[in-house]
C-alpha cells in the first residue's frame, strides 16, 4: 500500500524464506524490491530514510537490553535529522498470574486458518515470557498443523521509558494505542497494554555526531 502511494521502501529480515516471500509479493508492482537479510540489532542499509517502522511486537524478539539499545541506535543512524520511528508493541503486566490466550480465524480463496496463541505470565526477574502458537491450515481435504514456541522480552511502561531515555538519539513525540487514531494520543504511563510510539530523531544528536 505504501508503494502504491508513491513511497520508496526498503526492508530487511533475518529469515531467507521471509525475504523471498516479500520479493514474490512485490512482483508486478513496478517496484524494484529492496529487501536485505540482516539482524535487527546490527544492520547497515544503503541510504538515509525519513521514516522507519517496526510493529506487532517484533521489537520484543530482542531479548536483552544491549540488543534493544543497539537496534534503536542503528535505526537512528539510518534516519535523516528529524526522522520518525514508529514502534509498536504489547506492554506486560507483571501482576498477571494466569496464562493468556489469543485466538483468531480467517478464510480466503478456499483456505481456512485457525490460530491460537498462548502466553505464560511474564517473569519480572528474567524479563522474558514464553509463547506458543498453534496454526491450523485447512485447504480442501488437507489440514496442516504448525506449532511454534518462542520467547519475548517484556516491558512495562516504566521499563520502556527507561530504554528510550538511555538512547539520546530519540525523543518520544507521541504515544497511541492500537486503534491508530492520531486524534487520541495517550500517556505511556497509562495502564493499558498496546502502544504505538512515535520516536523522533533529535537534530542536535546528528549535529554533534558530525562535528
Amino acid at each position: 500500500r505504501l508503494i502504491e502511494m508513491g513511497h520508496i521502501l526498503t526492508g530487511f529480515d533475518l529469515s531467507t524464506a521471509m525475504i523471498e516471500f516479500s520479493k514474490e509479493r512485490l512482483k508486478g508492482s513496478g517496484f524494484e524490491p529492496r529487501v536485505f537479510k540482516m539482524a535487527m540489532e546490527e544492520f547497515s542499509i544503503p541510504g538515509q530514510f525519513d521514516m522507519a517502522y517496526c510493529l506487532v511486537s517484533t521489537f520484543k524478539y530482542l531479548l536483552n537490553e544491549r540488543d534493544a539499545s543497539s537496534h534503536l541506535r542503528h535505526v537512528a543512524t539510518h534516519l535523516r535529522s528529524g526522522g520518525i520511528y514508529v514502534l509498536g508493541l504489547h506492554l506486560s503486566d507483571y501482576s498477571r498470574p494466569e496464562q493468556q490466550r489469543e485466538h483468531w480465524e480467517g478464510s480466503r480463496g478456499g483456505i481456512h486458518v485457525d490460530c491460537t496463541i498462548d502466553s505464560d505470565p511474564p517473569d519480572p526477574a528474567s524479563r522474558l515470557e514464553k509463547l506458543e502458537s498453534r496454526l491450523k491450515i485447512r485447504e480442501k481435504n488437507k489440514q496442516t498443523v504448525i506449532n511454534t514456541r518462542w520467547k519475548f522480552r517484556t516491558y512495562d511502561a516504566a521499563q520502556l521509558k527507561s530504554l528510550i531515555d538511555s538512547v539520546p538519539d530519540f525523543s518520544l513525540e507521541k504515544c497511541y494505542d492500537f486503534c491508530y487514531d492520531v486524534n487520541e494520543p495517550r500517556e505511556l504511563d497509562s495502564p493499558w497494554e498496546d502502544v504505538i510510539l512515535i520516536l523522533k530523531k533529535n537534530e542536535e544528536v546528528e549535529n554533534n555526531s558530525s562535528s
